[in-house]
């Protein structure tokens, strides 16, 4: 409805007679706060640090606020003295989590709890003059947020009698909480696996107002579903893992909640350097060894290759229970073989004559001395060789079965990263050279008399 030009001088007059001024609708942040943070979410406990604040109260917290406070579960508590012109003021607070105001001591907000970014607002007529302002926040878990500012809304000096008519007036909105642009996304890809840090919120939505779905108390490994998507200041990725899937922050530059997870290595799948075969060349057993169905120590035994046979590389190596194994084929029969330990090969590349590894480092030698006894352990496809000399290069004397009592001649030598021991076979004159064995592969037994 269109307003006759008689009303709007009438409605002219009536400001000039009340005195109402136009409000001034810059909204403020204030100037002069300073804050004291605690190391508790309740404002209780020593005083960690004090500030003077440059400005007013705007923030976006991600990790600690200042030197010495906790990155989670802290609070703060902001005061200024502002200077107020009589009239009625509007105030808006943004926070995540909880936060409570005061003015001049008493309380005029309250919400003091866990949440997501929350915007409150409250009226408050103010006389003219210096008023305290004080906000007290705590932040929870994961990153926080909070916002303090105001608008004079009306200024009223009554001189005469209010008149019958009631004036409107259209407000503009506060300014909206401006987030910090987003940081450049990690080189990670869908698809990926992940290590997300100890303490940081999985939520159902890329954004900090979605709800928390998951929470890993330590860093846990995950999987990259989706992202990043830029939001509140973050780049945000999808995970999933042990327990309900959804959304993480990536953090922010020098501070990152994600990154990328190394490979699983187990240790039985860690071999040493492989023997220099050839695939479709030829190989030599240097002792008896087993031919097996699969690359296995546990796989079914096919037959047993006597030493000096000599087979054909078919694939290979596969790295199993720490020994490399290779495919070969001996005669009609084919299976796989394990190439042994540097120091201890039970298979020869022709590619590369053998020879025998330097002396190295021995483990523990057993408890003997010369006049000591053992026995062979052994089984019933796999007997262990008497040899010439210290050396798996020795000429084989015999092929000593399980059982087969033996006495020390001389102290242990080490060589081939084994100990060797001269022995005698029990009411005969065979003497020889034979190893003690490997941990987890022992030869020797002691006899205790």
């Amino acid at each position: 409805m269109k307003i006759r030009r008689g009303m709007l001088l009438l409605l002219t007059v009536l400001l000039l007679i009340v005195g109402i001024a136009l409000p001034s609708w810059a909204q403020t942040f204030g100037t002069g706060w300073s804050v004291t943070y605690f190391n508790t979410p309740d404002l209780t406990g020593p005083v960690i640090v004090q500030q003077v604040l440059a400005a007013g109260l705007n923030f976006t917290f991600v990790g600690s606020p200042a030197p010495g406070v906790n990155a989670n579960n802290w609070s703060a508590r902001y005061t200024s003295i502002q200077q107020f012109a009589q009239g009625t003021y509007q105030f808006q607070v943004a926070s995540d989590d909880g936060v409570r105001v005061f003015i001049d001591g008493a309380l005029v907000l309250d919400r003091f709890v866990g949440r997501t970014l929350t915007i409150d607002t409250f009226v408050v007529n103010l006389t003219a003059g210096t008023h305290t302002l004080t906000v007290e926040y705590f932040n929870g878990l994961d990153n926080g947020a909070l916002q303090f500012q105001w608008i004079q809304v009306f200024n009223v000096s009554v001189t005469a009698p209010p008149p019958t008519a009631t004036v409107f007036a259209t407000f503009t909105p506060f300014a909206t909480f401006t987030p910090p642009p987003c940081p450049t996304p990690l080189a990670l890809s869908v698809g990926q696996l992940v290590l997300l840090r100890g303490g940081v919120n999985v939520r159902s939505a890329p954004t900090l107002s979605g709800a928390v779905v998951n929470y890993y108390q330590n860093e846990v490994r995950l999987l990259l579903t989706d992202g990043p998507i830029c939001a509140d200041g973050f780049q945000w990725w999808r995970v999933q893992g042990v327990g309900e899937p959804g959304w993480v922050a990536q953090g922010i530059t020098g501070l990152t909640f994600l990154a990328p997870a190394a490979p699983i290595i187990k240790p039985d799948q860690i071999c040493s350097e492989p023997l220099p075969m050839t695939i479709g060349g030829a190989a030599l057993v240097l002792n008896n060894l087993r031919l097996r169905g699969s690359p296995s120590q546990a796989g079914r035994t096919i037959t047993v290759l006597s030493e000096g046979t000599l087979v054909t590389v078919l694939a290979g190596p596969d790295c199993q229970s720490r020994i490399n194994w290779w495919r070969v084929r001996a005669g009609s029969l084919e299976g796989w073989v394990a190439e042994g330990y540097p120091g201890s090969y039970w298979l020869s590349s022709q590619q590369v004559p053998f020879t025998s590894v330097q002396p190295s480092q021995c483990g523990r030698a057993l408890e003997l001395a010369p006049g000591s006894r053992v026995s062979v352990i052994a089984d019933a496809n796999n007997p262990r060789p008497l040899r010439a000399a210290p050396t798996i290069l020795g000429e084989p004397l015999a092929f000593l079965i399980e059982g087969i009592a033996l006495d020390i001649l001389a102290p242990s030598v080490c060589a081939e990263g084994m100990h060797w021991w001269q022995v005698r076979v029990v009411s005969t004159d065979l003497s020889g050279w034979i190893s003690q064995g490997r941990p987890g592969d022992p030869i020797l037994r002691p006899i205790i008399r």
